[in-house]
């Protein structure tokens, strides 16, 4: 049976980050480098056991980012003059209407999905 490797002890001491901030960022650019096989996992079981119970799944991660995108760049596409509306606002209607079908979509559902984990 092959022995482990010992543990890499890292001490930070008070002093030492801010008098040598580059070498500050590529410890921390390497331990995040080290760790991105760790944060993957959790970042897939964390949407897998968010989204499992949903009727479309997985896929909600993917629509509910992008349906403003696609609301913003439909209108940007079809060219209402910056002058009539001013993009915050617009940005925000979107958002708006997308919330309130978000929420109308949860209330419809929720009643189903109690009825399936009561049975």
């Amino acid at each position: 049976m092959p022995q482990p490797q010992p543990l890499q002890v890292t001490v930070y001491t008070p002093g030492s980050a801010l008098r040598q901030p580059s070498r500050l960022l590529a410890d921390l650019f390497r331990d995040v480098w080290r760790g991105r096989g760790l944060a993957w996992r959790l970042a897939v079981r964390d949407i897998s056991a968010q989204y499992r119970q949903t009727a479309l799944g997985l896929l909600w991660a993917l629509i509910l980012p992008l349906t403003p995108l696609i609301l913003i760049a439909c209108d940007w596409l079809t060219g209402l003059p910056g002058d009539v509306l001013d993009p915050f606002l617009l940005v925000n209607a979107i958002l708006l209407v997308l919330l309130l079908f978000m929420g109308s979509l949860f209330r419809l559902a929720m009643p189903m999905l109690i009825e399936r984990m009561g049975s």
